[in-house]
């Protein structure tokens, strides 16, 4: 790595990180362009990973265009540029990238053949089913989360002290599991996602 990937990756690590789960999604993603701006750059790099949606699967690991006149690679989704993400709850970044100073931070050589391939669904049979599993995982937490506050208040004397413990005792089935469970469904909290 020369200096001055070394200068722009430290610059970027520090200063451009729009975590697009975040609340003020286009706050930060605003920020990001002014960083872009900053380094003399039209071009923003959207971060990659492996546990991703249909939408983002199509766009993520690519270098755009903020303006469009960077014919090179494609110009960046205008829902980009009106709200910061691609939809609610994405999690993936945006970076500046400075055409021949930059390299792709996933790997890629030619980042722009890369960021010019067909725009369609990238993930294997697995990565879909890692996807959907990932959202069966948070569909869960965030049930238990909900009827551990209420269990927390309408039956404070049997609720364990912690929501990990809660989860553990739900998980492992326990006696304690199931005396909790019998009182929850006696005042209305069904403690099993499918009812």
């Amino acid at each position: 790595m020369g200096l001055l990937d070394f200068l722009f990756n430290s610059f970027t690590n520090n200063n451009t990180s729009s975590n697009l789960s975040d609340s003020s999604d286009l706050s930060l993603f605003n920020q990001t362009l002014r960083n872009a701006k900053t380094l003399k750059t039209d071009l923003l790099e959207m971060s990659e990973h492996e546990c991703t949606c249909e939408i983002c699967s199509i766009y993520q690991g690519r270098v755009f265009s903020i303006s469009g006149k960077d014919t090179r690679f494609p110009k960046l989704p205008e829902i980009i540029l009106q709200t910061g993400t691609l939809h609610e709850g994405c999690r993936h970044e945006f970076f500046p990238f400075v055409y021949g100073c930059s390299s792709s931070a996933y790997g890629h050589r030619d980042i722009i053949k890369y960021s010019n391939r067909p725009f369609k669904d990238y993930r294997t049979k697995k990565e879909k089913q890692q996807y959907e599993k990932m959202l069966q995982d948070e569909q869960e937490y965030d049930f238990d989360k909900e009827n551990y506050e209420l269990l927390k208040i309408k039956l404070p004397d049997i609720c364990p002290k912690s929501f990990s413990g809660y989860r553990k005792m739900k998980h492992s089935n326990s006696n304690n599991f199931a005396k909790l469970k019998l009182e929850a469904d006696k005042i209305g909290i069904y403690l099993d996602i499918t009812k």
